[in-house]
């Protein structure tokens, strides 16, 4: 695989009004982040929404983010599921399509029963059979606490899996799984309000949802760390996280397709039960943004 490094969108899925998938916004997205500069894509995750798609919508969207990037920059495929005959599927068509990984959160997360270290072995063992390198996801809170040891001794074992999505607070429990391994597991950490500190515990990119409407903050961000600026990536990854303040007091994925949609990117569509900001939030998170004009460009 070719190395995923820097910053990594969790690709958004872009609704039309009517709930539908919008291939065309997504095309505009995905050339919109090769532009600003981003080392990859995680597509069809949380944040792509895969609950609310089906089987055969996650494959068509796959398929046209490979088809865009061309090989530019390597794709990730998110291919979990609670069942794992379909994250099989998905893996199959991942490596049909030209994907250059997948990755799956470890099973046991809501709303499946909590998963054995055996169960969770089997089922990346699985995965990992397709032949595409295979990216583990933990997320803090989901399937119980991951214990570095264990991961490396069990998980990390499995020919094929090459390492960790990570999103957690305690990037301690992160750090530890590149020291136990020898270096030889990747990370990446997932929590945007800490890219900066992933990246200086190991991690070799940084992936999470906010990059999908600011990717150009992220990748100044990164550039600095790279240049050894430590002094210019804290002062970056500050303006990030006010600017995240003054999004996620509007909430999260509704509040995100807002400014997408500010920024030209794509229709403020959505697949209920969710639903987009009203015209008054729209209003207010408009200036609330405002301050970062510099980043975000004229918004629509």
């Amino acid at each position: 695989m070719k190395t995923m490094k820097g910053v990594i969108p969790a690709l958004i899925t872009p609704f039309t009004p009517d709930g539908e998938v919008d291939f065309g916004a997504l095309r505009r997205l995905v050339r919109f982040h090769l532009r600003a500069g981003v080392g990859g894509f995680y597509s069809t995750g949380a944040s792509g929404e895969w609950f609310r798609l089906t089987i055969d919508e996650r494959k068509a969207i796959v398929a046209t983010v490979v088809e865009e990037v061309n090989g530019r920059v390597p794709v990730a495929v998110h291919v979990g599921h609670f069942t794992t005959a379909w994250a099989t599927d998905l893996a199959r068509h991942a490596a049909a399509v030209g994907a250059d990984a997948v990755s799956a959160m470890m099973p046991g997360h809501s709303p499946s029963p909590c998963a054995s270290m055996r169960e969770i072995v089997r089922y990346y063992c699985t995965l990992a059979d397709i032949g595409l390198p295979v990216i583990a996801y933990y997320v803090e809170g989901a399937g119980g606490q991951l214990n570095p040891s264990t991961f490396v001794e069990e998980i990390g074992a499995i020919p094929g899996i090459i390492g960790l999505k990570y999103t957690a607070t305690d990037l301690y429990a992160m750090q530890n799984i590149f020291h136990l391994s020898g270096g030889r597991l990747q990370l990446w950490s997932g929590h945007d309000q800490m890219a900066l500190a992933g990246l200086m515990m190991n991690a070799i990119g940084i992936i999470g949802t906010n990059y999908n409407y600011i990717p150009e903050i992220y990748v100044e961000l990164y550039r600095a760390y790279c240049a050894g600026d430590l002094a210019r990536a804290r002062a970056v990854q500050g303006e990030c996280n006010r600017l995240l303040l003054a999004v996620k007091q509007f909430g999260n994925l509704p509040a995100y397709k807002a400014v997408l949609e500010m920024r030209g990117l794509a229709k403020d569509g959505a697949r209920e039960p969710s639903l987009p900001l009203d015209d008054d939030l729209k209003c207010r998170l408009r200036a609330a943004i405002a301050p970062f004009a510099h980043w975000l460009g004229p918004l629509e």
